[in-house]
């Protein structure tokens, strides 16, 4: 994926695609859905897909103080987009010069000369310009002016309600991380990094990694069975978020008790994945009464995160297993097509494996893959070897998919 952060030298390859504005975060599975028909419809007019963001969002310039914080880093962001599809992601340095273009005029002077747009693809509410003033019924006007595709999607419902990340983030702020999880098109999470802290856990036989300098919304104070990721790895945890009121700690604090590790890492940054809420924030009558929960809290985090696949949302769930853990390429397609029933797949030997992935589009969109290495998931690989996978899944041509 091409990822641009100024449009006075567009490159070439950008130019003539069907593109999409919006903030996209969290990058949900309403987000998705705009990706797959932004990506139908830029190979209708033979262009890249383009997702036009804005950094920071407009609200931080205009609206400082009621701007919250945001559920993902420009990183992830382009990461998730990457990961559906998108082969161009615009990261617009946001200004006031910018704000006070008209939606004409924005319109005429970036989609249309600089970008060179063919097709575009948006929500119903979606509104731009100075004070908001262009909205959809405008924007279709004058795409059929220019001769542009132009096309509006319904809001996806989840539970009776549009899924938004406004939504996403009251499920957070509420600290009901797996609502938040089953909007999103992978699991919610924070980064930050590790600190030295009063080591009051590995006292007790708990070690944590305390952490600091998240700059991405935090659920509710509570107990959450998670993932934490480091050095290309992820471990289950027992996550502890909020006051410690057994030490009369009134300070909040982010400690993470990686599962299975041992290891040193101050200094280190680590990515926390929240999984599910284990119970409330609670005062102990003592270190043994401390104890003895956190015991029961392990087991309850051990549980969440055997029993929760990498992605929550998917329709529907495929399962596709390799004997071998050093297989090549071609095995591993070999064994994606056997077991996929690829329609293509009609003997052992092909030309080139893009043969039989050429086209996934019978795959429902939201097919969620679970791979195993000789038995093991593919959680516990390495983000190599996670990455092999989404190589060969994610065709040019498939539709968005779920990996386990």
């Amino acid at each position: 994926m091409i990822r641009i952060r100024r449009l006075d030298k567009v490159p070439s390859q950008v130019w003539g695609g069907a593109v999409t504005i919006g903030n996209f975060d969290g990058v949900h599975c309403g987000h998705a859905r705009i990706v797959e028909r932004l990506r139908e419809q830029a190979r209708r007019v033979n262009g890249p897909a383009v997702v036009f963001t804005f950094n920071p969002p407009p609200a931080a310039l205009l609206r400082p103080d009621q701007q919250p914080p945001p559920l993902t880093w420009l990183d992830r962001k382009a990461r998730l987009l990457a990961e559906l599809g998108v082969d161009v992601l615009i990261e617009f340095p946001t200004t006031r010069e910018l704000l006070e273009l008209s939606a004409r005029e924005f319109f005429d002077q970036i989609l249309c000369d600089q970008l060179r747009t063919r097709g575009m693809v948006e929500g119903p509410n979606f509104l731009f310009g100075r004070n908001r003033q262009g909205d959809v019924r405008q924007l279709a006007e004058w795409c059929r002016e220019r001769g542009m595709e132009f096309e509006v999607l319904d809001a996806i419902q989840e539970q009776g309600e549009m899924v938004s990340s406004s939504r996403v983030r009251q499920a957070v702020q509420q600290g009901d991380v797996a609502a938040a999880r089953n909007m999103l098109t992978r699991g919610y999470r924070v980064r930050g990094t590790v600190v030295r802290g009063a080591a009051r856990g590995a006292q007790i036989g708990f070690p944590t990694a305390n952490l600091t300098g998240m700059d991405t919304l935090l659920p509710a104070p509570g107990v959450y069975a998670g993932r934490a990721y480091h050095d290309g790895k992820a471990y289950g945890a027992a996550i502890h978020l909020g006051p410690i009121p057994t030490f009369d700690v009134s300070q909040a604090v982010l400690e993470v008790h990686l599962l299975d590790f041992q290891g040193d890492l101050y200094g280190e940054s680590l990515e926390v994945e929240w999984i599910d809420r284990v119970r409330d924030v609670q005062k102990f009558s003592g270190i043994e009464a401390l104890r003895t929960q956190l015991q029961r809290d392990i087991v309850e985090a051990r549980r969440k995160v055997a029993d929760s696949p990498r992605v929550a949302n998917a329709e529907q769930w495929w399962e596709v297993r390799v004997g071998s853990r050093q297989a090549t390429k071609s095995e591993l397609i070999r064994a994606f097509a056997r077991q996929l029933r690829f329609p293509e797949y009609a003997r052992e030997n092909w030309d080139s494996w893009e043969e039989c992935l050429a086209d996934l589009s019978w795959l429902p969109s939201g097919t969620g893959v679970h791979v195993f290495h000789d038995g093991e998931p593919l959680a516990d690989a390495t983000d190599h070897d996670r990455a092999v996978y989404h190589d060969i899944l994610a065709a040019r041509r498939a539709r968005p998919f779920l990996v386990e």
